[in-house]
């Protein structure tokens, strides 16, 4: 009996230990898991305010794409503005350069009609002076 009774205590002071140990455990776990918990609910944080920066970095890429097409838009608007003002400047070049040409053909034109006139007139003196001499010549041979 007696060791029967020793068995039992023993059995009995083991139990005691493993529900110890047992609450020990669960404690343990309990602190873990309220770790854990706290550990879960920072991260959420942490993932909450990350995907706010993600949507305001995507709204400031989705602003930006469209400032870029505007300026890409305004730049081709620009270039065909350039282009069409380069395509009037060559038609006023062509047009300056015909007047110049006209010009100088009319400069040409008038300086030979002032040379022309020149001697026209030269030869007009020329006839009123033989004209002179030839009324002086014949008032000479009428007398």
């Amino acid at each position: 009996n007696a060791m029967l009774r020793s068995k039992i205590e023993s059995l009995s002071r083991g139990l005691v230990e493993i529900d110890k140990e047992r609450a020990r455990l669960k404690s343990s776990c309990d602190a873990v898991s309220s770790d854990a918990r706290a550990e879960v609910e920072s991260l959420k944080g942490h993932l909450s305010m990350r995907e706010r920066e993600v949507r305001t970095m995507a709204v400031r890429i989705d602003e930006q794409e469209r400032r870029i097409e505007t300026l890409k838009s305004d730049a081709k608007t620009g270039q065909e503005r350039i282009d069409q003002y380069e395509a009037e400047l060559e038609e006023l070049i062509g047009m300056c350069e015909g007047y110049r040409a006209g010009r100088e053909r009319a400069e040409s034109d008038l300086a030979e009609a002032a040379r022309a006139r020149e001697e026209q007139d030269r030869e007009i003196n020329e006839g009123k002076a033989a004209r002179a001499t030839l009324e002086g010549d014949l008032r000479e041979t009428r007398r």
